[in-house]
């Protein structure tokens, strides 16, 4: 155990010389050089200050062991006694557990005899009903085949009408008496090759005579047959994608859920054809093009008239023309929305300065618009495009100017540096043969420079 020492005594600490003193100079060094007696003096009054705290503490520690050894020795004490009493009632509760042990042993031989009747009495109900359900359903077998009888009486027909696979209208004689209703959709089917089909709505429906009108808006196969059966359909006609003809449709708009065809359109009528737009040209050139679009149109399972999707892909050849690009677009509603790239961006050219690109206000969204050499000697400026929706995009690839400018219209420009937010506010695309991109955020209802 560590020995308690004699605190040594304190140091006498000179004082600072006064700032300004005459002597100051030498009185400052007379006060360092004391410094380091006095620091050693402070030293040997905490080292025997720790030296007694050490010894105190474990004087401290050797009385507190003491007393907890006494206290847990009590306890012990304390405890043996209280089990012992413990024991003493735990015997005499286990006496008197094994007396009600007994009592319900008893009860429950009793209550087994009650429950043995119970059983052999349910037994004979299970017998009797189970004669009962044979009986009936029996008599549910005999309506379903009565109802199916009808069913197939009803709303299944056959027909020897010749007609050819076709959309429109189509005009089958039927057995007279059937039941089907105009609004039903209904389904005509080949009888010699059931991969053959038209399905439609009907029209008309005259019960004596059994002439049907489908307007058939959905068709498998080719050809001109004689030979049908018609049945009630689901909305949609049979499952699968539906091949249409060529210049079956003119307006993308019309064409069919689950179906692919051809539609051609002229490259500036997209309010007439509703197809992309691929070349743009502000000075007009190329806008009379046609070209000949593969639209698939999609849509399965409830509601899938308002959740539609449609994909248009160009047969022709060359970037300005369609190389590589596609096009998507969904429906809300009722209404399809705009068509957005696929993939990579169309490329036109921007060759008159001023004004909307290409002279309107949305032909600039979703394209690459390369600024023309020929307007290489002065800056040229255009607005940016209206009435973005969230994805739209575009890109301005400079010419050998760094001065060229893009105007406020709109919309905000965000990012970059970039600040647009009333008439007047312009963006200097500032790098010459440079790429400028900028995304439409619905979300901040701007659009945000890349």
């Amino acid at each position: 155990m560590t020995d308690i020492v004699p605190i040594p005594e304190a140091p006498t600490v000179p004082i600072y010389p006064a700032l300004g003193s005459a002597n100051f100079n030498s009185e400052a060094y007379a006060y360092g050089s004391s410094m380091p007696g006095v620091v050693a003096a402070l030293n040997l009054m905490i080292q025997a200050g720790r030296t007694n705290a050490v010894a105190a503490n474990e004087r401290a520690g050797t009385a507190t062991s003491a007393a907890g050894a006494a206290s847990t020795a009590k306890g012990q004490a304390e405890t043996a006694a209280g089990t012992a009493t413990t024991q003493a009632g735990l015997a005499v509760t286990a006496k008197g557990q094994a007396e009600t042990a007994a009592g319900t042993a008893t009860q429950q031989a009793g209550l087994a005899t009650t429950a043995k009747g119970q059983a052999e009495t349910a037994a004979g109900t299970a017998t009797q009903q189970a004669g009962l359900a044979a009986t009936a359903r029996q008599g549910s077998e005999a309506a379903r085949d009565t109802a199916l009888s009808l069913a197939a009486f009803a709303f299944e027909s056959t027909s020897t009408t010749s007609l050819t696979i076709g959309l429109g209208a189509k005009v089958f004689a039927i057995e007279a008496g059937k039941s089907f209703a105009v609004g039903q959709y209904v389904s005509a089917v080949s009888t010699a090759d059931t991969s053959i089909w038209m399905a439609g709505p009907v029209t008309a429906h005259d019960r004596s005579t059994g002439q049907i009108t489908l307007q058939v808006n959905a068709t498998m196969g080719a050809g001109t047959l004689a030979s049908w059966r018609l049945v009630l359909a689901a909305n949609g006609a049979a499952a699968g994608v539906q091949t249409i003809a060529a210049g079956t449709y003119t307006d993308a708009d019309l064409a069919p859920l689950n179906s692919v065809t051809v539609i051609t359109g002229v490259n500036s009528a997209f309010a007439t054809t509703h197809l992309p737009v691929i070349t743009a040209n502000s000075a007009s050139a190329g806008w009379g093009t046609s070209y000949d679009w593969v639209v698939e149109t999609l849509g399965f399972g409830a509601g899938a008239g308002i959740r539609a999707t449609q994909t248009a892909v160009p047969s022709v050849v060359g970037n300005a023309a369609g190389t590589g690009l596609g096009f998507v677009r969904r429906r809300v509603g009722a209404t399809w929305g705009r068509w957005k790239p696929a993939g990579v961006l169309p490329t036109s050219t921007l060759t008159v300065s001023g004004g909307d690109m290409y002279g309107s206000t949305l032909l600039g969204i979703n394209r690459t618009n390369q600024i023309a050499t020929a307007l290489n000697g002065s800056a040229a400026s255009w607005s940016f495009p209206a009435t973005p929706e969230d994805g739209d995009r575009f890109r301005v690839v400079t010419n050998s100017r760094a001065d060229n400018t893009l105007a406020y219209k709109d919309k905000p420009v965000i990012g970059n540096g970039y600040s647009l937010s009333a008439a007047g506010d312009t963006v200097q695309l500032n790098r010459a043969f440079a790429v400028f991109g900028f995304t439409y955020n619905l979300f901040n209802d701007s659009w945000m420079a890349d």
